[in-house]
This record gives structure tokens, sequence and C-alpha cells, in this order.
């Protein structure tokens, strides 16, 4: 099987890491026969690593991909690419054409572009140009119930993400609840924007006088933030790390990992934090909700500083068992390679 990815950039953002994990465990298991990938743009940033032939593209190239038995885009512009090049092609054989999409779109973008109307009509072309794939992907079971009901394509399936860390055998300390120090450590790793809802957090620790929130990323909140966390005066105990290319060494530093997210597709560094054994809390979404268990993560309710305040303490009081319930559900449903075998089922499938 020959299989080529398409994406918007060699950056290293969540759905091109995604896409470079699903490579290297191909590789690394021999799934495939080969694999190539396309790219749109050129980044002065962290890149993704990969070690088959990359080949940047333009929009309207008229690139040969009849080669390909699968061709597997990602994100906006490279799935509008597929559907010109299906339609360009609609009276010939062409390669089965697979997307992933990471996000549910109008909900997302909204925050992403900071304007409901622009997020409208992206998103409105987005899914007309989703209509010529053989198969959408989503993350999860909700965001498929919500583009099901808003695509022209109906051959919707999910396949939850996977998350290696390159050094994920060094696992997070089984840490006790009797720490040695006062001082507990929560932390994020994320693009700074409002979706994320890192101001929850900093609203809280004036209750917290012990708890410190460790911030790494960067994004377009970054001044907001730093100016509410000294209106808050709360300033000294908010820490902003600015991006941060080894994010484990960054979480083995944490107590516990924070996702105060307002919407998310599958939350990359959520799994990151499983596989190192890290303890978790979590905002209650959808996704969040769907995977895992107040068994495995200390959920909290979206705007209420209450429960967030609750879920902290409740996780500090708890660290072990967090630990090990969300390790336990990381290493059955969420590696890489469970990831990676449903999409080549889906592949498999979809050439038969």
């Amino acid at each position: 099987m020959k299989v080529c990815y398409i994406l918007p950039s060699l950056a290293q953002k969540g759905p091109n890491i995604v896409a470079a994990e699903i490579i290297t465990s191909a590789i690394r298991r021999e799934l495939f026969d080969s694999i190539e990938v396309f790219y749109f743009k050129d980044v002065d940033c962290d890149k993704i690593s990969l070690t088959v032939k990359t080949t940047k593209i333009s929009f309207f190239s008229s690139c040969d991909l009849s080669s390909f038995d699968i061709i597997h885009s990602h994100m906006f512009i490279p799935d509008i690419f597929v559907f010109r090049y299906k339609l360009l092609n609609i009276f010939n054989n062409t390669p089965k054409c697979i997307t992933t999409l990471h996000q549910k779109d109008v909900v997302n973008l909204r925050y992403d572009y900071d304007s409901i109307f622009k997020a409208y009509v992206v998103s409105f072309c987005w899914r007309i140009g989703l209509s010529m794939h053989d198969e959408v992907v989503c993350l999860s079971k909700a965001m498929k119930s919500f583009y099901q009901k808003r695509l022209i394509n109906k051959r919707i399936s999910y396949i939850y993400n996977g998350r290696n860390f390159k050094n994920s055998s060094s696992l997070h300390p089984v840490i006790s609840s009797q720490k040695s120090t006062s001082k507990f450590k929560i932390g994020t790793a994320c693009l700074l924007t409002k979706r994320k809802g890192l101001e929850q957090v900093i609203r809280t620790l004036f209750k917290l006088p012990h708890v410190h929130f460790y911030i790494a990323g960067s994004g377009p909140e970054h001044d907001s933030l730093i100016q509410l966390a000294k209106d808050e005066l709360v300033f000294d105990r908010v820490h902003f790390s600015g991006f941060i290319s080894d994010v484990s060494q960054f979480m083995m530093e944490l107590d516990a990992f924070i996702l105060p997210s307002r919407g998310e597709g599958f939350p990359l560094a959520l799994l990151e934090a499983a596989s190192i054994r890290l303890p978790c809390i979590c905002s209650r979404i959808d996704i969040t909700v769907e995977v895992f268990s107040e068994q495995e993560v200390s959920f909290f309710d979206l705007d209420n500083l209450e429960s967030l305040e609750f879920a902290i303490s409740h996780c500090e009081k708890n660290l072990i068992h967090y630990s090990k319930c969300l390790y336990d559900k990381y290493q059955v449903e969420l590696t890489v390679d469970k990831m990676v075998d449903s999409y080549a089922l889906t592949y498999a499938n979809l050439i038969e």
C-alpha cells in the first residue's frame, strides 16, 4: 500500500504531530510499502521529525498523485486541495482520499479567529470541501455526531488520537499526597488563545495560596494573561515559560497537568501527560467526558471557580490514584500504535 499525507506545513503543531506519529509508527512496524508527505507552507519554527520524502507544493500544483493508494489530508487547505484534485479528475480513477478532522469547525474557529462571522464562512467552505473525500475521520463519538448533522458527506467514522513521548519510558515519579514541599505545581502546555480557558486557573489561584501555575506556550492571549495575573495579585505564582520544545521535561517537573479548555478536538497534551503518568485536572467538555472517567481525571465545570478550586484540591489529595488510573487507561486505549492500527484498517477497507 502506498500512502501520501498532505499537511498545511511541517510545523510542530497538533494535526501535523498526529500525522507524524502515524508515519513513524507505520514505518517502525512496516505497515505500508511507501510513504510520502506533501506540504504547502515553509515555517520558521520547530518542525515535526520525518524520515520520509517531503515535497513542498502550491495549492494549484498539478502534482501527480495517481501512484498512491491512499491520500490522507489534514486541516483546511489540504482538504480543499483534495476537493479540487478529485473534481479535476472526476472522470479518472483516483486514490482513495481520507481526511482527519481535528476540531469542531465553527465551535473552535470562533475562538481562533475571534470572529463568529469568519468562523462560519470558513466552516461552510470547509464542509463543502469535504464532500468528495471517501472517508471523514473524527477524533471522537461526539465530534462524529456533530458532523453527521452538518456534512453533505455521510462517510464518517472516528478514531481516538494516540500519543507517545520520545522518552515516555521515563515515567513521572509516583507522588505521595504528603509532599515534601507545600508548593503544589500545576501546569499546561498550549497555544495561548481564549479557547484554552487559562484565565479560569489564574482567577482561582487567589483562593489557593500554595498553588503555582506554570504555562508553556505562546500566543495572542499572552499579554492579557500576564495583566490578569497582576490584577488578581497572583503574578508571583503564574510562571510563563514561552514555547518549550521539550514538553516532557516541563511536565516531569509538575505535580499535575491541567486542561481548562473550552473546546478541544482531542487534546494531545493531555495524552502526553497520561503517557508519563502525570495526574490531570480537566474541564468537563464533551471529549474529556467521553474518553475519561471521574476515576481517571479530576473534573471541573467550565467557568465555575468553586468547581475548579475543588478539582485542584481533590487532585492534590489523590495524586497516586489519578496517576495510576490515568496511566492504565492510556496503555490500553490511547497509545500511538492503537491509533495507527485503526487508521491502517480504515485504509485497507477503503481500497478493498
